[in-house]
């Protein structure tokens, strides 16, 4: 931060967790499934008066929500509260609520809100045991920020806003482009089930379930060497992807207790989250909860990865009802599979390719206009640069790439 600037508690632009009246009737409520990791009030939901436990949070239009605990706080939970059109709100006792002062901008609290080093100073002060570790009300005294003007304030949220506003608009076109994609391939796949002879999944791949039988799984003796290992999340979050990284990596003690499968590999997940679809990019290990289908000669991977999502809902329907849903391989080998040549499964593979190229064009263009936001925030929040407009404009100009139009 530059010398010479005054600096104040960030308690002085708000304030607290401030009290409303009692509940009455059906009023709005947000729970911490309500907001996003980036942000984002996702849904507004309604509840009894009666339903509301007293010491709720509640909040109002224009209010900041800020969650307080483990690991919401860290992913990024939190959101600016709108469209309850001069309704009182309640929520969540996980949410510390931030009102803007007279004089002091709404949304500038917001984007403080979102600031890394905000959120990493957070983590660094919260109390309590681990899984139950939370943000204290003393973080907001304690935390020390540059006094700004309204006019500042304004600039500075008007400039985040705006790239807040670009990222919103590359997320709608890529889940435009994400539907277009999956109904043309879903048209191709179709096509092939209907007029072409099907083979059971255990005819043209191999089909074996993971492995780790260290206990407890979680043991260090395991960890900490050189064999990737990967868990359903993984799965999951490459939705349908090539994994090239892992979240954990075992050592060979781990390795002696898990599998290893090579690259190329589909890893499907049977447990909790079931048919989720992933291509391994390197070799990796996995435990039982996800199984490894290797294609056999005369079969793609890309091609059978696209069979098994299509399945995704079947093999929902088949996991029993319980506390921990799952399937086994017997769900998994009868899958039907089109009998097709390479050559067929090639040009799919290929106008998969070519959507999942448009696909990540706009991810990456969403990635860097996060990366850009973030540039931003760390250069007018810490006080680099002079608040003007044409500062403002001039900081967007240098830190914004250069965007290329994506046609579909």
């Amino acid at each position: 931060m530059s010398s010479g600037v005054e600096l104040i508690s960030f308690s002085d632009l708000v304030d607290l967790n401030p009290r409303g009246a009692a509940p009455k009737g059906v009023v709005p409520y947000v729970g911490m499934g309500d907001v996003a990791n980036d942000g984002r009030l996702v849904r507004i939901g309604e509840r009894l008066a009666e339903e509301v436990a007293a010491g709720q949070s509640c909040f109002e239009d224009n209010d900041v929500l800020f969650a307080k605990i483990t690991p919401c706080m860290e992913n990024g939970k939190g959101a600016y509260v709108s469209g309850l059109n001069g309704r009182m709100a309640f929520g969540s006792t996980e949410f510390h609520v931030l009102r803007a002062r007279p004089g002091v901008s709404s949304r500038f609290v917001y984007q403080l809100t979102r600031s890394p080093d905000f959120r990493r100073t957070a983590e660094a002060m919260m109390t309590g045991s681990a899984g139950q570790r939370r943000v204290p009300s003393s973080f907001f005294w304690r935390y020390r920020i540059q006094r700004r003007t309204l006019l500042e304030q304004q600039r500075i949220s008007e400039a985040l806003d705006s790239v807040d506003q670009a990222i919103e608009s590359e997320r709608s076109s890529a889940h435009k482009m994400d539907a277009i994609c999956d109904a043309v391939l879903s048209a191709e796949l179709d096509a092939l089930y209907a007029t072409c002879d099907l083979v059971p999944l255990r005819e043209v791949a191999l089909v074996a379930r993971g492995r780790f039988s260290a206990r407890p799984r979680n043991d260090p003796a395991y960890y900490g060497g050189e064999h990737r290992f990967i868990q359903t999340g993984d799965v999951v979050a490459a939705k349908g992807g090539v994994l090239f990284e892992a979240s954990q990596h075992l050592n060979d003690a781990g390795l002696s207790v898990s599998r290893k499968f090579p690259a190329g590999t589909i890893a499907v997940t049977i447990a909790a989250n079931i048919g989720d679809t992933a291509i391994l990019g390197r070799s990796m290990c996995f435990p039982d909860s996800v199984v490894g289908v290797v294609a056999r000669n005369g079969y793609e991977s890309r091609f059978l990865e696209q069979c098994l999502r299509r399945a995704k809902p079947s093999l929902e329907a088949r996991a029993p009802q319980s506390a921990q849903r799952n399937i086994n391989l017997q769900d998994l080998r009868p899958l039907e599979i089109p009998n097709v040549s390479v050559g067929i499964q090639k040009r799919f593979v290929d106008l998969w390719d070519a959507h999942y190229e448009l696909r990540e064009c706009r991810y990456r263009q969403i990635r860097k206009l996060r990366q850009v936001k973030q540039a931003i925030a760390s250069d007018f929040l810490q006080g680099v640069h002079q608040l003007t407009e044409s500062t403002c404009m001039n900081v967007w100009s240098e830190n914004t790439p250069s965007l290329p139009t994506v046609g579909l």
